[in-house]
């Protein structure tokens, strides 16, 4: 094992550069797939364009991930956008675009996903977005209610053109909001939390009052979530190993979401009262969920590796891990105790852009996603399984074992109690007890 002390840098990346991808799409000859190559493509290259990333492959995976969670796709509609992405890579491979900045990088490869920390509010170029997160780090908001607002600030400034955002801030929202809806065909999620952006960028930043905003709704669709059986669950873990498996136990014996998984710290853990605590989780809220008994010989394992490479890491002086809020303002030295470290930390060390220092992060949310996918090929699994699968199927179950719809929403940080009802539609026996006809 190599000496924390060894300098960490980025790994290489494959930029790819590519502008003349749409001239090159003469080459297929279906209409239909060339359209949809097309498509999948604008929507891929706008993403990145509007979360100020490059093309790569890390940077479509997630582009894949996210679009999965929010769409929910069919089989046959995602392997049509996995061709669409192939194809632009090989092409653009072939037209010898792609560019490759290379470094050297110790045993691991570090991961793509930026440290959780602010970039220098100096360094914003555009002001309306300097005054945006100036005014949400006044109010300490998270650091995902941020990155969500300034990307929406964005796709909004840019879909204004020239023309001034405080011209008429009623009629140019409203016409945006329709436009996501009507052209841009996003999901009901999506265009509520475009609303959130606009409603607090004019509200709170400009001090001014949009009133009522008229515009075309996004359809509201009901999925059911994907659930796995108990036998599902047992094959799906007996398939991993390791730190993952540890993820996926605690995943689905608390029902928390991959980002709450990700952050977790070691405070966050009760082993006596047998508790996750889970902190700031989606609309910045707390809230105390199950951790299982049987997996506590596990954990301490696991706690014991973390102080041993918390005192490596002490010795060799690296700088303690982030801390949220003004926290680290604070209690500046709460970042080298071992109560503040991550539960699941990165084997490498990342920059942090806001202060510069080399810390250590926590895994990112695609790592596990891979975990995941791994162990349901290798489980002959025959539904696509994510992260939170482990959390509907916590859900699912706890209710098929008798345990108060109040509750279950309690331990998921549901706001409403229509939200967890979702699960009363895919429990093992709905409605009554029903049994199908044919059993009669």
């Amino acid at each position: 094992m190599k000496s924390a002390k060894t300098e960490v840098v980025r790994s290489a990346e494959q930029r790819v550069h590519f502008p003349d991808w749409k001239s090159a799409l003469r080459v297929i000859k279906d209409e239909r797939e060339r359209r949809s190559v097309e498509i999948i493509l604008n929507w891929y290259l706008g993403w990145c364009k509007r979360n100020g990333r490059f093309a790569s492959i890390e940077t479509a995976a997630l582009f894949l991930e996210e679009i999965i969670e929010e769409r929910r796709p069919e089989e046959w509609v995602l392997s049509g956008w996995k061709r669409g992405l192939r194809w632009f890579f090989s092409r653009a491979r072939g037209q010898a675009s792609v560019e490759v900045a290379r470094a050297q990088v110790p045993r691991e490869r570090v991961s793509g996903e930026a440290p959780e920390s602010h970039d220098p509010v100096d360094s914003i170029e555009n002001p309306w977005e300097r005054r945006l997160a100036e005014t949400l780090r006044r109010e300490d908001r998270m650091l995902r209610t941020e990155q969500a607002y300034r990307a929406w600030l964005k796709r909004y400034l840019a879909w204004l053109g020239e023309r001034d955002p405080t011209g008429q801030p009623s009629v140019f929202a409203s016409g945006f909001l329709e436009h996501l809806a009507v052209r841009e065909m996003v999901a009901h999620s999506t265009q509520r939390q475009a609303l959130n952006a606009l409603v607090y960028f004019y509200k709170k930043v400009l001090q001014l009052d949009l009133g009522e905003l008229e515009f075309v709704r996004s359809p509201r669709r009901r999925r059911l979530p994907v659930v796995l059986s108990r036998e599902e669950i047992s094959r799906l873990l007996g398939h991993m190993s390791g730190t993952p498996l540890l993820m996926a136990q605690l995943a689905y014996g608390g029902g928390l979401r991959v980002s709450e998984l990700v952050r977790l710290r070691v405070k966050d853990m009760d082993l006596d009262r047998l508790q996750i605590h889970v902190r700031s989780g989606k609309g910045d809220k707390d809230r105390v969920t199950t951790l299982s008994e049987q997996i506590l010989p596990f954990l301490r394992q696991h706690l014991d590796r973390l102080v041993f490479l918390h005192k490596e890491d002490q010795e060799a002086r690296i700088p303690g891990v982030f801390l949220p809020g003004a926290l680290e303002r604070k209690y500046p030295s709460a970042g080298s105790q071992i109560q503040w470290q991550w539960l699941f930390p990165t084997t490498n060390l990342q920059r942090d852009p806001r202060s510069g220092l080399m810390r250590r992060h926590h895994v990112t949310p695609g790592a596990f996603q891979k975990a995941i996918s791994r162990a349901t090929s290798a489980a002959s699994l025959n539904k696509r399984v994510t992260p939170h699968a482990l959390r509907h199927s916590f859900a699912t179950h706890l209710l098929e074992s008798g345990t108060d719809i109040r509750t279950v929403q309690d331990l998921l940080g549901h706001a409403s109690v229509e939200t967890t009802q979702i699960y009363l539609h895919v429990m093992q026996k709905p409605g009554l007890g029903v049994r199908s006809p044919l059993d009669g």
